[in-house]
């Protein structure tokens, strides 16, 4: 079964937001470049078994069950819903950065 992957406003930004970080902050465009395509693969890999991942031990208000995808040293924030046969991706965040906090609306 193939699952429709969307990604939400709020990752689409933490991915130009990564982006920008590696390329101008961090003065490595190529970098940015390569890195964004490792997450973009594994996040379009989620069309099939998305529930390979395991679930987020926390519940986020307003969001069902959460599971989370490492990349690298990036977490890929998501949503399954079997009946829609839909994957949603709430948010790309830097591992080490305070994940509750994220979610905070």
């Amino acid at each position: 079964m193939q699952y429709r992957v969307d990604v939400s406003s709020q990752a689409a930004a933490d991915l130009r937001n990564l982006f920008r970080y590696i390329s101008d902050t961090l003065r490595a465009p190529e970098n940015a470049y390569t890195q964004l395509a490792r997450i973009r693969k594994q996040i379009l890999s989620l069309a099939e078994l998305p529930m390979r991942f395991r679930a987020y031990p926390k519940h986020f208000a307003g969001y069902p069950q959460v599971r989370i995808m490492p990349v690298d040293h990036f977490e890929v924030f998501y949503t399954v819903d079997t009946a829609q046969e839909k994957v949603t991706i709430l948010r790309v965040i830097y591992g080490g950065r305070d994940i509750d906090r994220a979610f905070m609306p």
